[in-house]
C-alpha cells in the first residue's frame, strides 16, 4: 500500500487503510447490496465540475428502474448521484455495515502504517495480537496458529 497525492482529492496525501479502501472501490460497493434497514446512503462529491465527476470509475448513477449502476458509461436515462459512501444506523455499526465480513490484512500493510507513522504498535506483529484478542474462531480447530478462540468477535463460514 502507497499512500497516493492527488490533485484530484483536494491535494491531501491519503493514507488507505486495509480493507477500507478495497471495500469503498469496488463493484460489490454498489448500494443496492446494503441492508436497507440500516443504510444510510450518501453520495458525495470529489469535484465542483460534474463533467470531470462522472469520470471517476466509482461514480454511482441510479437506473431507471431503480438499481444502481457504478463506473463512467451509464445507461441512458441514468440519474448522477455521486461516489456512494456507505454509512450506518446501528449500534456498534461496523460489523453489520461491512456485510459481517473480517479479513486480517497482509503483515506488509500493518508494516507499511508503521513505518509511515514511525509507531511500531501498528507493526504486523503487534496487529496479530489485537486480531487473536478480539476473533473467537468458530471454523478452525481450537489452538490453530494465527486465530483467537476466547474473544468476543465470533467469527464462522457461511454454508
Amino acid at each position: 500500500m502507497v499512500p497516493v497525492t492527488s490533485k484530484e482529492y483536494l491535494h491531501c496525501k491519503i493514507l488507505y487503510l486495509p480493507l477500507v479502501y478495497s471495500y469503498l472501490t469496488t463493484p460489490s460497493a454498489n448500494p443496492s447490496s446494503e441492508d436497507p434497514t440500516m443504510s444510510w446512503e450518501f453520495f458525495v462529491k470529489h469535484f465542483e465540475d460534474q463533467e470531470k465527476a462522472q469520470k471517476d470509475s466509482k461514480f454511482t448513477w441510479r437506473m431507471t428502474n431503480g438499481s444502481f449502476y457504478v463506473g463512467t458509461s451509464p445507461p441512458e436515462g441514468a440519474e448522477p448521484l455521486g461516489i456512494f459512501y456507505p454509512r450506518t444506523g446501528t449500534l456498534g455499526g461496523c460489523g453489520n455495515h461491512n456485510a459481517m465480513n473480517l479479513a486480517l490484512p497482509p503483515d506488509s500493510d500493518w508494516e507499511y502504517i508503521a513505518n509511515a507513522t514511525g509507531d511500531q504498535s501498528w507493526a504486523a506483529s503487534k496487529m496479530l495480537q489485537y486480531f487473536t484478542r478480539i476473533e473467537s474462531c468458530q471454523y478452525l480447530p481450537e489452538n490453530t496458529a494465527g486465530h483467537g478462540f476466547a474473544g468476543w468477535l465470533g467469527v464462522h463460514t457461511f454454508s
